[in-house]
């Protein structure tokens, strides 16, 4: 007989799904680089109050450091509100699939949308296919979280912060601002990586830390995540990390920062952002 857990009642709806293609919601960056593109609708009516989401956020085909910022709306077209704003997800690997879980409260009946921007504007590239599962019940905290806040992109070049680990091999840097004050409670953190303009390879390898507080007293609350060079591609793998469960009071700086096993001056740069649930 089955195992099956006391808690029960979940519920996963999915949209985007192409069954006659087998392939997800393509959302592009409206023909111009640096820009946010129009809403693509992704249902136009919850069935169900989610507690968040599994969102498969793949680079269409896309050339080497390219770079996406997406958003995530509610309401009529038209009149859409960003209540996740400015994810980013790295291209460089072809056809990397990867759910990433985002743990946002969405009430039923919403219409919900996405849009993105890119760093280049290339025909059949600058473009991400998705797929969207929205959970109902199971595996969430009792208070779900009610708002996203970005922190570390920048919207002019479709980017985020330089991490340097420095030019000793094996010895963590200097701390990186990612945010100088947090709007709200973070309860959850996610991170978000992708390369710095160059060409890795398997022997690349990062350790790195989340510390918060003000410059030259940072505590660390998260340390020594492993990331990784693919081999012949401008990106970093995992494309993100987490969500991470925290602890953040409002008001509060976070900072990154980075050890390497390797010194070259370019390559060992790793940009991030991140994005806090609260």
């Amino acid at each position: 007989m089955a195992d099956w857990p006391i808690q029960g009642g979940q519920f996963y709806d999915a949209y985007g799904q192409n069954t006659v293609t087998t392939e997800g919601l393509l959302i592009d960056n409206g023909a111009s680089a640096n820009t946010k593109g129009s809403w693509v609708q992704i249902v136009a009516s919850l069935p169900r109050a989610a507690d968040g989401i599994h969102a498969l956020l793949r680079p269409f085909d896309s050339i080497n450091n390219e770079r996406f910022l997406v958003d995530i709306g509610l309401g009529a077209s038209g009149s859409e509100v960003a209540v996740v704003l400015n994810l980013m997800v790295s291209g460089g690997i072809e056809r990397v699939n990867e759910y990433l879980w985002l743990p946002l409260h969405i009430p039923s009946g919403q219409r919900v949308s996405a849009r993105l921007q890119s760093k280049h504007n290339t025909a059949g590239q600058s473009a991400i296919h998705t797929q969207w599962h929205f959970q109902s019940n199971g595996w969430t905290p009792s208070t779900f979280c009610g708002s996203a806040d970005p922190f570390g992109a920048d919207t002019t070049t479709t980017t985020g912060v330089s991490v340097d680990p420095g030019g000793t091999a094996h010895a963590k840097g200097s701390w990186t601002e990612l945010v100088a004050s947090t709007a709200r409670p973070t309860r959850a953190l996610i991170l978000c990586t992708g390369g710095n303009n160059s060409t890795y390879s398997f022997q690349f390898r990062w350790l790195l830390d989340v510390g918060v507080g003000a410059a030259g007293s940072e505590q660390v609350v998260l340390s020594n995540l492993r990331l990784r060079g693919p081999q012949a591609v401008a990106n970093v793998l995992p494309l993100h990390l987490g969500p991470f469960a925290v602890n953040i009071p409002a008001g509060s700086r976070i900072a990154l920062r980075l050890q390497c096993n390797q010194t070259t001056a370019t390559q060992r740069i790793v940009v991030m952002t991140g994005m806090g649930f609260g």
